[in-house]
């Protein structure tokens, strides 16, 4: 069998380099290409795009054609040219919404319904990088935001069209799969979707204290992807502020932001001395700050899955979060939970973090990450089954 894998999906989206969509695919195309018995395999990726060199090297040294691409005509020859049975695509891209499926088996990858399920507040306008947007998102929220749900309106719309091809559909947690259906009622999909959990990051772990290169020498709360507005720095920031103002116990601390925080949300920080900004850390010193923190708090407005509560589990860091979309799936009883719509309960559930023995949810945090890894590895496994039955 001839089968077509999308490694576009590994490359750089939204001004992101690396993003979870990205890990998800780069993992499987790694571990379909250790057994993929008489099957061959083409890589297809944008040659117009930045690429991950070590996946490169890889497909090289074992064998893996990979095919570079810059429009839609290139794939439609290239299905015809090596008699593409399968397809599999790791993540939306738009390329693929008009590519000719006759005959193929297509297996497609949904994470989430983020864009068409996420609630917008005001606050978008922080993480706007284009003026224009900026401007229309914090004068013109009414227009904006109109614009926008037409929009994603037509973004379902491409979407519904890919599910309708697809042959399988995979999904990365059960609230994702009961999301696809909540919005995709009419075509009768459920029997298609697949739940397999995101497999394990390729991420090497840390056993060093570099995050004291960083010069952070209190204790401290972790944040990060602070540049996105679905991981809700804004309100975060707001929540930590006022307690460094009014509560004297967590003064001598610190909240270390990665992710290149808003400008115009900094310039409402009254305690900036109480925070540490990080526009960018390599995985290394990301996972020394994961294992150091105090807490590492995840206030996401959404998540398919969600790799960083595990990647904190990993070390035995308490984890305050979100307890909506999939993170309560994930996070299990491990997880000090919140409204992330609320300030008031982010507060509460730091001031909880402050007067408790957290030692429960450190033994907690070890235990759901040992669980949710070995879910992890058998929906790798099923995964490329799935891809090779």
């Amino acid at each position: 069998m001839n089968i077509l894998f999308d490694l576009i999906s590994t490359q750089p989206k939204q001004n992101m380099r690396f993003h979870g969509g990205g890990e998800f695919t780069k993992k499987i195309f790694i571990e379909l290409t250790k057994d993929r018995k008489n099957n061959n395999i083409f890589g297809l990726y944008d040659k117009n795009r930045f690429f991950d060199e070590s996946l490169y090297q890889y497909a090289k040294i074992n064998g893996i054609d990979l095919i570079g691409v810059s429009n839609l005509n290139e794939i439609n020859n290239i299905l015809k040219i090596k008699k593409i049975d399968r397809i599999f695509v790791g993540m939306p891209e738009k390329i693929y919404e008009e590519i000719n499926y006759d005959n193929i088996d297509l297996i497609y990858c949904l994470h989430d319904t983020r864009r068409v399920g996420m609630r917008y507040q005001k606050f978008l306008w922080h993480y706007e990088k284009n003026y224009i947007r900026k401007i229309g998102a914090r004068y013109l929220w009414p227009i904006f935001n109109y614009i926008r749900k037409k929009k994603t309106n037509k973004y379902r719309n491409n979407v519904m069209q890919l599910l309708k091809k697809a042959n399988t559909i995979i999904t990365v947690s059960n609230y994702s799969k009961y999301a696809i259906m909540q919005h995709c009622f009419k075509l009768n999909i459920e029997k298609k979707i697949k739940v397999c959990y995101s497999p394990e990051k390729i991420v090497r772990e840390n056993t060093s204290n570099n995050y004291n290169k960083l010069e952070i020498n209190n204790p401290y709360f972790l944040l990060i992807s602070c540049n996105r507005y679905e991981k809700n720095s804004y309100l975060a920031v707001a929540a930590f502020d006022e307690l460094f103002t009014n509560y004297e116990k967590i003064k001598n601390m610190r909240v270390v932001c990665c992710g290149n925080l808003p400008k115009s949300i900094k310039k409402k920080i009254k305690n900036e001395n109480n925070f540490v900004f990080l526009d960018y850390v390599d995985s290394e010193q990301l996972e020394s700050l994961y294992k150091n923190s105090f807490a590492f708090v995840y206030p996401t407005l959404y998540e398919g899955f969600g790799y960083p509560p595990l990647e904190a589990m990993k070390y035995g860091t308490p984890v305050i979060c979100s307890a909506i979309t999939s993170v309560p799936e994930v996070c299990g009883d491990a997880g000090i939970y919140f409204n992330p719509y609320s300030k008031e309960e982010l507060i509460n559930a730091i001031l909880y973090s402050l007067n408790n023995d957290l030692t429960i949810y450190r033994e907690k945090s070890l235990v759901r990450y040992k669980i949710m890894r070995k879910r992890q590895a058998e929906s790798l496994k099923r995964i490329v089954a799935i891809i090779l039955r």
